[in-house]
């Protein structure tokens, strides 16, 4: 089973990165031989220090992430909140550009289902969307992917708002995240450790 994970990876958001060892140890639950490939948004940092063999493509390499896709038997866009229109987003800018929040999760979702590759949007947060446009293109993606899962009650409400109906709520997915102590010694001496 292979699987493209598409996110706010790699730049520099300790929570962001939370979330992808969630996701990545969740799918090793079910598939120990899943194999993941991520869409990161810089080469400089690295979103993943888990134990999982994971393969990496820069967000706007479309050539790259579409032969990915050709093998993947699902997208999964998350988690974090992702769909939001703090900046504009312009239809010519989809694949070029990629200028506004929604054209860079939207781009990798059109060439999935023009692949016939399952959608997930994965413990994402929706809003604030204060274009009409955004909003109309939120309910479009939501339309067509095959899954939702939101995690929290506003975003909740504005898929409700647009006439979504497959949405599930759940918990940000960076609370299952479980801390690894092992080597705390390492990090913090004992004679150094203040409460």
């Amino acid at each position: 089973m292979k699987v493209l994970i598409h996110g706010f990876y790699g730049a520099g958001n300790a929570g962001d990165d939370a979330i992808l060892h969630v996701i990545i140890n969740q799918l090793q639950s079910i598939n120990k031989n899943v194999e993941v490939t991520v869409v990161i948004r810089s080469k400089q940092l690295k979103p993943y220090y888990g134990t999982a063999n994971v393969n990496y493509i820069l967000g706007l390499n479309f050539e790259e992430i579409t032969k990915v896709l050709k093998e993947s038997s699902l997208l999964i866009v998350g988690g974090g909140g992702l769909f939001q229109d703090y900046n504009e987003s312009h239809p010519e800018n989809l694949f070029h550009n990629q200028e506004g929040a929604l054209n860079y999760y939207l781009a990798p979702i059109i060439l999935a289902k023009m692949l016939n590759v399952k959608t997930m949007l994965y413990g994402v947060g929706i809003g604030p969307l204060s274009q009409e446009d955004s909003l109309k293109t939120m309910k479009w993606i939501a339309d067509i992917v095959d899954a939702i899962t939101v995690r929290d009650q506003d975003s909740f409400q504005i898929l409700n708002s647009l006439g979504i109906t497959k949405h599930v709520l759940s918990a940000d997915p960076a609370l299952q995240l479980r801390a690894d102590c092992s080597n705390k010694d390492d990090i913090i001496p004992k004679d150094k450790r203040l409460v």
